[in-house]
């Protein structure tokens, strides 16, 4: 009988070892899930953010000597939702800033690859300054034009 109870003894340790050192682990792996889902949520606000520019932009510029039209559709994107709320609480600004650039463009500055992208870069620039001052966001505000008609 004393073996017996020597055995029974030997396996509650055993068992409370056993279970203590899996306590001890779930917790462990808990912090570690907890760690990894953090990981994921900054990864997620990394996602891009459009904010589409609606009506689209309508100006008129001057082609030897006639009237032409320039209408094109843009979107901004940025991976912060705070400043995509930003940047539709001051659109009125940052239309009224495109239209100036927009009708003050050339069919010369608008008819290659290279000067789309100059404009595109000036857009980016003009957003950039009213969403975070003269010394603009960080990362900046994507700009892509997505619609582009001279008439």
């Amino acid at each position: 009988m004393n073996k017996t109870i020597i055995i029974i003894i030997v396996l509650v340790v055993l068992l409370a070892g056993g279970g203590g050192a899996a306590f001890f682990m779930m917790n462990n792996k808990s912090e570690a899930g907890s760690e990894a889902a953090a990981e994921v949520a900054v990864e997620e606000k990394d996602d891009p953010i459009f904010l589409e520019l609606n009506p689209p932009f309508v100006v008129n510029y001057q082609h030897e000597g006639s009237l032409r039209y320039l209408q094109t559709s843009i979107q901004l994107m940025h991976t912060d939702q705070d400043v995509i709320d930003d940047l539709t609480l001051r659109m009125p600004i940052i239309r009224n800033n495109l239209i100036m650039i927009l009708s003050e463009q050339t069919f010369d500055d608008l008819k290659t690859r290279d000067a789309k992208e100059v404009l595109r870069t000036r857009i980016s620039e003009s957003v950039d300054e009213v969403a975070g001052g003269k010394e603009g966001l960080s990362p900046p505000v994507e700009v892509y034009i997505t619609k582009f008609v001279m008439q």
